[in-house]
């Protein structure tokens, strides 16, 4: 599925980001190792590389000045796994998760010149291999593909202490997003469903669940990207634990546990629900480091987003 991406940028900071990164080389124009990468055009960039379940790993690629496209695809799947992009400019972004080994890619029509961040994330149990690649057209333009270290994000922008804040913030801020997939599939009994996320009538985001029914429970994997709450400039990447997904009763439409993470540039927060909280509450939101901690009730999640199925772009 092609994804022409138009978007919000990752973070408060994340103008700076292509200039703070401590990046190391992994390719070039011909990068990557055995045959699938020999004679390689000059526009474009390919690298193989793996990643764990709940893993997150960065990429830079550099668009040079005069780019007419950019294409990002991530392929030779062997489990599944996701991408995501975000250029300069905050509207320039893109996520696409498709279900299974199905390829991922994200294409971009006039770039904005510079660096552009990209991020592989493991949904499937175990390993995912992949092969990622950057190709950019005129065809004599030179392409990059760089290995991020994600670490150094944490001294971007605000400081540290508000980058917790203000993840815990954003999490809370999200929660209707978990409560609309979580009502969502309570309604179904088994199966994987794309869905498109609307606020006052405004997309916010997508997101997939993935639905598995063992006797009088069901148990929810899910992932969605959607829009900062307060600027309307951010993207936030939510997921479940590979190992800790929702757990439905079929007589109750809210979680009787769960842990999902809520990721906003390198920075995440823990959400933990039901029983997974420890104190009896509904829902608690962990920033780290810290930890800052807030505990939420269902009754104070608002109610009006709506997720209604469709293609997923």
């Amino acid at each position: 599925m092609s994804a022409h991406a138009m978007g919000r940028k990752i973070a408060p900071g994340a103008a700076a980001l292509a200039t703070l990164l401590a990046v190391a080389l992994v390719s070039g124009c011909n990068a990557g190792s055995g045959p699938r990468h020999a004679h390689l055009p000059v526009n474009v960039a390919s690298l193989d590389s793996s990643v764990l379940h709940d893993e997150w790993k960065g990429y830079i690629t550099d668009v040079p000045i005069g780019t007419r496209t950019l294409t990002l695809e991530l392929h030779h799947l062997s489990r599944d796994a996701d991408l995501y992009v975000q250029g300069p400019r905050y509207w320039e972004y893109c996520e696409s998760f498709q279900p299974g080994r199905r390829e991922e890619i994200c294409v971009f029509e006039d770039p904005t010149p510079g660096e552009w961040y990209v991020q592989v994330a493991g949904w499937d149990y175990g390993r995912s291999h992949y092969t990622l690649t950057s190709s950019l057209w005129p065809s004599h333009k030179h392409a990059t593909l760089w290995r991020a270290d994600q670490g150094v994000l944490s001294t971007l922008g605000m400081d540290p202490v508000e980058q917790v804040e203000y993840v815990v913030d954003e999490a809370i801020g999200q929660l209707d997003v978990i409560r609309s997939l979580v009502a969502e599939a309570w309604q179904r009994d088994a199966g994987e469903v794309a869905l498109l996320l609307f606020r006052e009538n405004t997309r916010i985001g997508h997101a997939v669940v993935r639905i598995e029914r063992f006797g009088g429970r069901r148990t929810v994997h899910l992932k969605a990207a959607v829009t900062d709450t307060v600027t309307g400039e951010g993207r936030h990447y939510l997921r479940t634990m590979a190992s800790d997904p929702v757990i439905l009763a079929d007589y109750a439409a809210v979680p009787d546990r769960g842990i999902l993470r809520i990721r906003s540039g390198a920075h995440e927060a823990t959400l933990r629900l039901g029983s997974d909280t420890g104190t009896g509450q509904d829902i608690q939101v962990i920033g780290e480091p810290g930890p800052v901690v807030q505990e939420v009730t269902w009754e104070d999640v608002p109610d009006g987003l709506v997720a209604a199925p469709g293609p997923v772009d």
